[in-house]
C-alpha cells in the first residue's frame, strides 16, 4: 500500500539491496523532501535532490550505478575518533564503472572534537564531476568557512584545517601550524625570495 515516492525517509538495511535499474528512463530520483539512507546497497543510475544520510549512524551506503547530487545536502555524522570507516563516520561507495557527480551542500556533522587524517567520504574508481555549492560544518564545537580553490574546500576550526578533495573524494583534517612554526616558514620563503632575486 506504499511507495518509494511517497515515503518521507528510504532507509536501505545494512545488507539489503535495493534495486531502482527497472524503472523508466533507467534513472530513480528522491526527491526534494527525501532522505536516503542506510548501510545497504543500491542498484540503477540515481539521482537525489533531497538528503543523501549514509549509513546509520555511522555507516556506508554503497551504489552500483550513477550518482548525482542535484541540489541535495550529503549529510556526513564524524562521530568517534578512531577514524573507522562505517564505525567512525559515514561513507558512500560508488561502484566500479559509477560516476558520481557533485551538487548542493556538503554537510559535515561531528559531536566532539575529531582525530587528524583523511577521511574517505566518498570512494569512487571512476571520476567526479561537477562541484558543490557549498561545505559547511553542523553540530557541537565546530565552526567557521569553507573557501573553494582549484577544487578543494578549506576551513579552519578548533586548531584545525579542513580539507575536501573533489577528485579524491577525501576529507584532510590536520593541526593549525604553530605560530612559531608560521613564523619559521614566512622566513624560509622570505629568504628564498631574496636569494633568488638576488641571482637574478
Amino acid at each position: 500500500s506504499g511507495s518509494i515516492a511517497g515515503s518521507a525517509t528510504v532507509d536501505v538495511a545494512s545488507g539489503a539491496t535495493l534495486n531502482t535499474s527497472g524503472v523508466a528512463g533507467g534513472i530513480y530520483t528522491y526527491g526534494s523532501g527525501q532522505t536516503l539512507k542506510g548501510r545497504g546497497t543500491i542498484v540503477g543510475n540515481t539521482v537525489i535532490q533531497g538528503t543523501l544520510a549514509a549509513g546509520n549512524s555511522p555507516g556506508i551506503l554503497t551504489f552500483a550505478g550513477n550518482v548525482t547530487l542535484d541540489g541535495s545536502n550529503s549529510v556526513f555524522e564524524i562521530e568517534n575518533t578512531g577514524m573507522v570507516r562505517g564505525t567512525d563516520y559515514d561513507g558512500v561507495n560508488v561502484n566500479a564503472g559509477g560516476i558520481l557527480t557533485y551538487d548542493g551542500t556538503l554537510t559535515l556533522t561531528m559531536t566532539n572534537l575529531i582525530s587528524n587524517g583523511t577521511y574517505d567520504l566518498f570512494d569512487f574508481s571512476t571520476v567526479s564531476l561537477g562541484n558543490f555549492d557549498s561545505v559547511v560544518f553542523s553540530g557541537l564545537g565546530y565552526t567557521g568557512t569553507f573557501i573553494e580553490n582549484a577544487g578543494f574546500w578549506t576551513a579552519s576550526s578548533n586548531g584545525q584545517v579542513f580539507t575536501f578533495g573533489l577528485a579524491s573524494g577525501d576529507l584532510i583534517v590536520s593541526a593549525i601550524p604553530e605560530p612559531s612554526t608560521m613564523l619559521l616558514l614566512t622566513g624560509a620563503l622570505t629568504a628564498l625570495v631574496i636569494f633568488r632575486r638576488r641571482r637574478g
